[in-house]
């Protein structure tokens, strides 16, 4: 089996650096060398799985997007994931493709220059517009307690299970608005964007930093107040700093006491009933953590890594 594994692996990395290459003219950097570095460390942790080939179809197809034929990557980096669970459906599984996709997201979005220059385009937009912000996070919000009620009342397995697939829909759909403008709902979306921005790009930061969660959280729980957070507690933070004339924190002029408040407070009394009293510590980190985040760390980065970090010193104390 191992062998099968390592041609399959092989046959995957080879097709979408091949397709990588004729999607990918205008921005050089290193990406393929960062992306395959971090596979040959999937590699050893799950031989028998292709979760080696899953890192790396997810980072190239994630820098492959917004181009023509961008389709391809994004092909590639599906069939490798649908053909891991075909071949190694079991329970335990679906958490490594979740690390695997979360990882391959990350790598993309912290190296590619053409992922950079969005994650500085939408940095200086932010907060501009706030119509557009507000609306933008009341839809955050509305995702947010869907996500949550699932994973309150669906089986893990369901949750994680559908989470994967509405990642890869996201993701394409994404793509193909940013492809073809002139379509209605290409229009509508756009006005969601910050200027300057492409389609979705926050999405794949949450998308990146929800997998993550999902697969380094020790406890159901733990991910439930991560998804707040993000989902909910970030929104509330955009909300509440734009209405509430409070001044601005003093070590990040981009953002306020009012959205700080705004985002500890729902997010501290979500941690106490989920977890207990300890983990209002969590909500703290993660507020303080969201407070201060910005280029080229979105806080749908450091939001989840607040969480994980969060809960690994309270299980030390």
């Amino acid at each position: 089996m191992l062998i099968l594994y390592l041609v399959l692996n092989s046959i995957f990395m080879v097709l979408a650096f091949s397709a990588y290459i004729l999607i990918e003219q205008r921005h050089k950097d290193y990406v393929p060398i960062a992306s395959f570095i971090v596979s040959l460390i999937f590699l050893y942790l799950y031989p028998e799985s292709l979760n080696m080939a899953i890192v790396f179809t997810a980072t190239l197809a994630i820098n492959s997007m917004y181009r023509r034929k961008s389709i391809v990557s994004l092909s590639f980096f599906s069939v490798a994931i649908l053909l891991e669970f075909l071949l190694n459906f079991q329970k335990s599984s679906v958490i490594p493709v979740c690390l695997s996709i979360g990882v391959g997201v990350s790598i993309s979005l912290l190296t590619s220059s053409y992922m950079k220059k969005q994650s500085l385009s939408n940095e200086k937009a932010r907060g501009h517009a706030h119509n557009t912000e507000i609306f933008r996070d009341l839809l955050q919000i509305g995702v947010g307690i869907v996500i949550i009620t699932m994973m309150i009342f669906w089986s893990h397995l369901l949750v994680e299970l559908i989470l994967v697939g509405g990642m890869l829909l996201a993701i394409f759909i994404l793509d193909l608005i940013a492809l073809y403008e002139t379509m209605k709902i290409s229009k509508l979306v756009s006005r969601m964007e910050r200027d300057n921005v492409k389609p979705g790009y926050g999405t794949l930061w949450f998308i990146a930093g929800l997998m993550l969660l999902i697969s380094l959280s020790p406890q159901w729980k733990l991910v439930e107040i991560g998804v707040f957070a993000m989902a909910i507690g970030d929104s509330l933070a955009t909300i509440g700093g734009l209405k509430m004339g409070i001044k601005k924190l003093f070590y990040n002029r981009k953002k306020s006491i009012g959205g700080f408040i705004s985002m500890l407070i729902p997010t501290a009394i979500f941690a106490f009933i989920v977890l207990g009293p300890s983990y209002i510590f969590v909500a703290v980190l993660v507020t303080i953590l969201e407070s201060v985040s910005g280029y080229p760390l979105d806080d749908n980065f450091t939001i989840p890594s607040g969480v994980i970090i969060g809960n690994l010193i309270l299980s030390v104390l």
